[in-house]
């Protein structure tokens, strides 16, 4: 098995099912916290148990649910009985439904799961109002990652979201294929951090990471409309001061950054409440539901970059006819 080091997204590479102590050598401390999410137990136990005194795999004998042995069967038998219990024979497998699950939560995803009879590949949401596909592979070689990229490509034929645990089998030719449809590869080790609590978070905004595939506006939409928008936010922050993030910093990560209304509420250390109150009232007062204003967010942008030069080109004329100096 290859591995670089104990980590989950390396393990899941590694190998695709093994006893508990196995992924416990592949994950390190990781397996603990993830163990009761992210894996399901087989029917049958385990036939043999690795031995590390010999080397060898020692057979299995169950005698009773509390009297289970390990025996040694090498030529000059030269180990002891290993004695174990029915946890230590489990074999775990990937749970795919709850790590698709919990990394389309994280993601921000909109939830779209689906089966794509391609070996341990699955769509496990879309991403943006061009619903783009968000894909999941996990495979040990270079070759099946190709064949992955390649199945994808001819079925799809158009830009999807391609997530795997590393970046170990990418290589020049899978870029090529992915680049023909307008598809992009992600590294999960390089974009998603376990938590403490066993959940996922992602090292930047869904937004940054996916910002190749935010939605381009269907036709020219004019600045003027943005600048509306913005301005009747600003209107709408003396009413939300006293407690909570303004409605300006809600419309920015909202709809500039995308982030849902959970991580928007993490973020700023707030209730998911004050943070939907927000939205509701952005909603009421220009007309439009926040996430249709999403596609306003390169205009949203420019003005918002605009106001700040124009507040700092009259701050500099300020200064300059008191004759102060900076």
């Amino acid at each position: 098995m290859k591995i670089r080091k104990q980590n989950l997204w390396n393990a899941f590479e590694a190998t695709t099912g093994g006893i508990p102590s196995v992924w416990r050598e592949l994950m390190g401390t990781q397996f603990d916290i993830v163990s009761s999410a992210f894996f399901q137990a087989l029917p049958e136990p385990c036939t043999f148990f690795p031995c590390r005194k010999c080397g060898c795999s020692h057979d299995v004998t169950i005698h009773g649910p509390d009297d289970i042995v390990a025996v040694c069967s090498c030529e000059p038998w030269n180990c002891d009985e290993l004695v174990l219990s029915a946890a230590d024979i489990e074999i775990l497998v990937l749970n795919w439904a709850a790590l698709g699950r919990a990394l389309a939560k994280a993601f921000g995803l909109d939830s779209r799961s689906a089966e794509l009879s391609i070996h341990n590949t699955r769509q496990i949401g879309s991403w943006s109002a061009d619903a783009v596909p968000v894909i999941l592979t996990i495979q040990r070689e270079r070759s099946d990652l190709d064949y992955v990229a390649m199945s994808l490509a001819s079925r799809l034929r158009r830009p999807f979201i391609l997530l795997a645990p590393t970046s170990e089998n990418l290589d020049a030719n899978i870029q090529e294929i992915l680049a023909r449809v307008g598809a992009e590869f992600f590294a999960l080790d390089s974009h998603m951090r376990l938590t403490e609590r066993g959940t996922f978070q992602p090292i930047k905004a869904p937004g940054e990471i996916f910002a190749r595939f935010r939605p381009e506006p269907k036709e020219a939409l004019p600045e003027d409309d943005a600048r509306r928008v913005f301005a009747v936010v600003e209107q709408l922050d003396s009413e939300f001061r006293k407690q909570g993030p303004s409605v300006l910093t809600v419309l920015r990560m909202y709809c500039m950054e995308e982030l849902s209304a959970a991580q928007i509420a993490r973020s700023c250390r707030c209730s998911k409440t004050a943070v939907m109150r927000r939205l509701a009232a952005i909603r009421a007062k220009t007309g439009s539901d926040p996430k249709n204003l999403r596609r306003l967010s390169p205009y949203l942008n420019k003005v918002q970059e605009d106001l700040a030069d124009s507040r700092a080109r009259h701050i500099h004329k300020k200064g300059a006819l008191y004759g102060e100096a900076g």
